[in-house]
Parts: structure tokens; C-alpha cells; sequence
């Protein structure tokens, strides 16, 4: 058979699995109430759709989708803030629509519109989409702070929340919790604050929410959330905070141990450098006296 004719029917037996890796699904990403461009206030948390859409008639396998923001922007994990998540499909059947939900902080006004990123493809392909976000500054002043992020495990601690009207409307619904975000050793004590309203110029003092840890140690997360409704509809803003969790008394030991031993290898050197020097000088001497006779 001519060497053509094999490798024709080489490629032609090749051609479905090229043509297979060559194809890319649609990626889209949407809010999944209301349409972009979203208006969000500093703070206030989003939810998201990726779709991820088959278009072809053939199968699509290993399907990357990696999500990214820029600083004004952050994704929701577990109550902590991430720059970037990560979607694998496996395989896309023919025509299929593939879902994920995923929130969207935003961090700090911005005044120009910002991107949420999508690159992804199937084999090597790559490709992009975006959608765009604004964050305005709302009016709301919503403050909190951790009475201390530096804790031992089965403490007691506290997280604090305020809240100030600076826009020219009322706003109602108000609601704060405080939420554990990555931890079943977080345990929430203080209820949730309720107010009906609050209208302009006024506002929320100082408020306490008492919380206990756990058994545990490590790194834990806890949230702060707030909702309410104004004329623009409902919304909801947290901020996240990172614990550290650990059995202070025992570095606090070995810190002591350490300054401890560092103390007597100190004055054993000392106590022991007199007398190599007087050796030494002995030496020298005795040498010296020999070499005169």
C-alpha cells in the first residue's frame, strides 16, 4: 500500500479525537439575582453563577475554569477572603450545562468598573470571560473588631459591631450576627441584633457578641454580618476574621527554657575562658626560656 494512502487513513482514524480536544465550552458568569453590571456597596457579599455550556455534539473532558478579582474584589470560602477559586470538570456530556454558585466580597469603593475573571479551556486551549462589578460607597458605616485574635483553645472572647446611617434615606431590617466561618470549635453565645429602622444621622453603638472556642487548636474564621434593606433593595455586608488558636503557656515555657539555657552556656564560657588563657600564656613562656639557653 502506498505510504500516502496509510497516512491518510492514519490522520482519518485521528481526526474525531482532534476535533474533540479542539472543541471549548461557552464559560459565562452572572449574578444570580439581578443583571450586570452589579452595584455594590464596600463590604457587601454577592452570590454568582459560572456556567459552564457544551455546545457541540461530542463529549468534553478535563475542563479547567480558574476564577480571579483584583484587590477590590474578593471570593467567599468558608467566611475567609481568596483571590482566586478553582473548577474542574470532568467531563461535559454533549449539550450539557454545568453550574457552580460562588460569592463575591466587595472590599473598597472603587471608581471604575472592576473585573470578575474566568481562563479556562479543555487540553491546551485557552480562553477567557468576564463580567464587570461597581462597588459605590453606599452611606452605610458598618464597623467591627475582635476583642483579640490571639486566643487558647476553650476561651472566651468577644467581637464587636456598630453601625452608622450617613445616607440621605432610612434603612430597615437591620440585622447583625456573628457567624463561625471555618469552625466547628466556634461556638456563637450572644443572640443576633434586630432594629427595625434606622434613619438618617443616626446610629448603632458599640455592640458585644460573646463567642467560645473549642478543644482545638489552629486557625479559625469568624464573621461578622450584617443585612438591611434601603431603596435599592436588600443587602448584606460581612467582614471576616482569622483566629489563632493555640496553647500560649506552652511557647510561653519554652521561651523561658530557651533564655534559661542560653543564660547558663553563657556563664559556663565565661567561667571556663580565664583559665584556657592562663594555660596558653604558660606554654609560651616555658618556650620562650628554652629558646634563650
Amino acid at each position: 500500500m502506498n505510504a500516502k494512502v496509510v497516512v491518510f487513513f492514519a490522520l482519518l482514524l485521528l481526526l474525531p479525537q482532534v476535533l474533540a480536544q479542539s472543541i471549548v465550552p461557552a464559560v459565562v458568569i452572572e449574578p444570580v439575582q439581578g443583571t450586570s453590571p452589579l452595584e455594590l456597596y464596600p463590604l457587601e457579599v454577592r452570590e454568582y453563577r459560572l456556567k459552564v455550556v457544551n455546545l457541540s455534539n461530542a463529549p468534553i473532558e478535563n475542563v479547567d475554569v480558574v476564577l480571579s478579582v483584583p484587590e477590590e474584589l474578593a471570593f467567599v470560602v468558608d467566611g475567609a477572603d481568596k483571590s482566586e477559586r478553582f473548577y474542574s470538570f470532568l467531563v461535559l456530556p454533549p449539550n450539557a450545562i454545568e453550574e457552580r454558585i460562588f460569592l463575591v466580597k466587595a472590599l473598597e469603593e472603587s471608581s471604575v468598573p472592576l473585573r470578575i475573571s474566568a481562563s479556562y479551556g479543555a487540553g491546551d486551549a485557552a480562553n477567557s470571560s468576564s463580567t464587570s462589578v461597581l462597588i459605590n460607597g453606599g452611606g452605610v458605616d458598618f464597623t467591627s473588631r475582635l476583642g483579640n485574635a490571639s486566643l487558647e483553645p476553650n476561651a472566651r472572647a468577644s467581637a464587636f459591631f456598630s453601625l452608622a446611617n450617613n445616607s440621605d434615606g432610612r434603612i430597615t431590617n437591620i440585622r447583625a450576627e456573628l457567624i463561625p466561618g471555618t469552625g466547628e470549635f466556634v461556638q456563637v453565645t450572644s443572640p443576633a441584633f434586630e432594629q427595625a429602622f434606622l434613619d438618617p444621622g443616626q446610629n448603632v453603638p458599640e455592640t458585644e457578641f460573646g463567642f467560645v472556642l473549642g478543644p482545638g487548636t489552629g486557625e479559625r474564621v469568624i464573621v461578622m454580618r450584617l443585612f438591611f434593606t434601603d431603596s435599592s433593595g436588600a443587602h448584606v455586608l460581612e467582614k471576616s476574621y482569622s483566629l489563632d488558636v493555640q496553647y500560649r503557656d506552652v511557647y510561653v515555657l519554652l521561651l523561658v527554657a530557651a533564655i534559661l539555657a542560653l543564660v547558663v552556656v553563657s556563664l559556663y564560657m565565661r567561667r571556663k575562658k580565664p583559665g584556657q588563657q592562663t594555660e596558653g600564656i604558660k606554654v609560651e613562656a616555658s618556650v620562650k626560656v628554652e629558646k634563650t639557653h
